[in-house]
């Protein structure tokens, strides 16, 4: 995807995990979580460190859609991402 990305907007694909529970029983409600994961496809130059390619939890409240290239992706600010996981 060849897109340049603003400010402190992040663009990411959603990463379907599947969660279980301590009996390992999965979990197909996931509407509980507040948090999910995403792998970044493009960074803002106001994002600190996060790159392309890196994984985040984020807080799914605070996204938005877009069909940007015949893709679907999705769009946060970089404050309300959680946490990063360097690729």
């Amino acid at each position: 995807m060849n897109i340049v990305t603003i400010a402190d907007y992040v663009l990411f694909k959603p990463v379907n995990e599947e969660l279980k529970d301590k009996n390992g029983m999965i979990i197909t409600d996931k509407s509980d979580f507040r948090y999910s994961k995403g792998k970044i496809v493009s960074v803002g130059e106001s994002c600190g460190k996060l790159k392309v390619n890196d994984v985040i939890y984020y807080d799914k409240s605070r996204t938005f859609s877009l069909h940007i290239e015949g893709e679907n992706v999705m769009a946060i600010k970089y404050p309300f991402i959680v946490c990063a996981v360097p690729s």
